[in-house]
């Protein structure tokens, strides 16, 4: 007999390709000392999110996640973008005075290489999709493409309050019309 939910085949094991990255984090204290020099050391490409307290969010959150190297910023670097995106949380200016902005606070800058530029956006979009940081307007509370259906991204390291699995046919629309059908198994046809 079919569930109320439709056909899905509820309790059984069903089989997905999946692709899976795995990052690395690393962390700094947005108030580090040496902080400047620190992230100019960085230069790679990859991700980055803002972690830290929000007056929605008063014991902490993802506020915000970008990338650098790819897409717009195909040749940027994390040592360049995330001092860019500083801005979003607060007064930022290299040797100079910071302010936060008043609603935050506690904040941590979080960053991950990512060695294959052409996955770093797809990486991005799940991050945000399945955090919806309060500073992300791009795929936040949104549907998942179902280009990305197939991937999962790990988080290990010091990766503070991001989700250690990402799965993106979670985020996707159809993830139970996908599933459904059968993938065959190793020495199957």
């Amino acid at each position: 007999m079919a569930s109320q939910r439709g056909d899905f085949p509820w309790g059984e094991l069903v089989e997905r390709p999946t692709r899976a990255v795995a990052l690395d984090w690393h962390t700094a204290d947005i108030e580090e000392p040496g902080l400047d020099a620190r992230i100019k050391s960085i230069g790679k490409k990859g991700v980055y999110a803002f972690e830290g307290c929000h007056d929605a969010h008063p014991f902490g959150t993802i506020l915000y996640v970008g990338q650098s190297g790819a897409g717009k910023d195909l040749g940027g670097q994390l040592s360049t973008r995330i001092p860019n995106s500083l801005g979003k949380i607060g007064r930022w200016k290299s040797g100079q005075d910071r302010r936060l902005h008043s609603d935050v606070w506690n904040v941590v800058v979080r960053w991950a290489e990512v060695k294959d530029t052409a996955t770093i956006t797809g990486i991005e979009a799940m991050l945000i999709c399945a955090h919806s940081p309060p500073f992300n307007a791009q795929f936040a509370r949104v549907q998942l493409h179902q280009d990305y259906q197939h991937w999962m991204v790990m988080n290990a390291g010091r990766k503070g309050r991001l989700l250690p699995v990402i799965y993106g046919g979670y985020l996707i629309d159809n993830l139970w019309e996908e599933s459904m059908a059968v993938i065959p198994g190793p020495g199957q046809k």
